[in-house]
């Protein structure tokens, strides 16, 4: 989620009805520009609202903002430094600060500025989505559940967060479990292709290939281009028996990409169980040709 979602209440005014040349109106100035992705042109501005006040918290946080789009990392964790020195319990500094942590991988060090936010403010939902987001790139599953489970308390019907509940929940071979998450966030987004294309990995996995179908052909519904689910989809068939079946679908597959070896092996596995051995060594011959 980008660090321009942090909402932040009250910093925004009509420009207009700000005296000019003072630091409020160096730090909205600032905040057009980053708006405009004029990035450069907004740390200009936020640095004229900090010569007027070094002590001006939220030039420091937007500062940051702007250094982060522009791939400026440390820079940018010294500004929120400056505006934490500024406000301790400055919340979405401390997010900020978390999430640029993420963009550079260090999902540690994330985690404690998540923690930090969320010691002043448990509702905070952004950070705790942030959170769940780094334990999952942490492979900390237990506890990417355990959030998920803090965050629904007070917003149930997010599916994102019903998503990666039970994305965590597949990692832990909680299969049945996992897959009533999923059941849920597709229940209050229907459309939610994610949702079905994990559930039909489960029951993949579960060998249950009827039903793993049945969720890829709902992901088509909404992606027909999707070359995963059409991969995938192939396989369940080829798994099933149905050589025929897979071969549609394979076929579908490699006109979106005819350079992918696993298509071509499953092709030839295809066949060759329909006794199409002809057919089958064409496929060879175009597999090697990608060697």
């Amino acid at each position: 989620m980008s660090i321009s979602e942090t909402s932040i209440e009250n910093l925004q005014q009509n420009i207009y009805e700000i005296e000019p040349g003072t630091k409020e109106y160096f730090n909205e100035m600032g905040l057009k520009l980053d708006n405009d992705k004029k990035y450069f042109e907004a740390i200009n501005m936020f640095n004229k609202a900090l010569k007027l006040d070094p002590s001006f918290k939220y030039a420091w946080f937007n500062n940051a903002k702007s250094l982060t789009h522009l791939g400026q990392l440390e820079d940018a964790l010294s500004c929120c430094r400056m505006a934490l020195n500024i406000d301790i319990r400055f919340k979405e500094a401390w997010y900020n600060k978390g999430y640029i942590y993420t963009l550079d991988g260090r999902h540690k060090k994330a985690i404690e500025c998540f923690d930090k936010a969320l010691e002043i403010d448990k509702t905070f939902k952004i950070a705790l989505f942030q959170k769940i987001s780094s334990l999952m790139a942490m492979k900390d599953y237990k506890k990417a559940s355990d959030t998920s489970d803090e965050y629904l308390a007070n917003e149930y019907h997010s599916y994102i967060i019903w998503y990666n509940k039970g994305a965590a929940l597949n990692y832990l071979g909680k299969y049945q479990e996992a897959i009533t998450c999923f059941d849920t966030a597709i229940e209050i987004k229907p459309d939610y292709s994610d949702a079905y294309a994990a559930k039909g990995f489960i029951l993949g996995t579960l060998e249950k290939h009827s039903e793993e179908i049945q969720c890829y052909e709902k992901v088509l519904e909404f992606e027909p281009t999707n070359f995963i689910i059409w991969v995938n989809k192939s396989n369940a068939y080829n798994k099933m028996g149905n050589f025929v079946e897979a071969l549609k679908c394979n076929d579908v597959a490699l006109k979106l990409n005819p350079k992918c070896k696993e298509l071509w092996q499953n092709r030839i596995i295809s066949l060759e169980k329909l006794e199409l051995f002809e057919e089958a060594r064409e496929c060879f011959k175009e597999l090697e040709k990608l060697s």
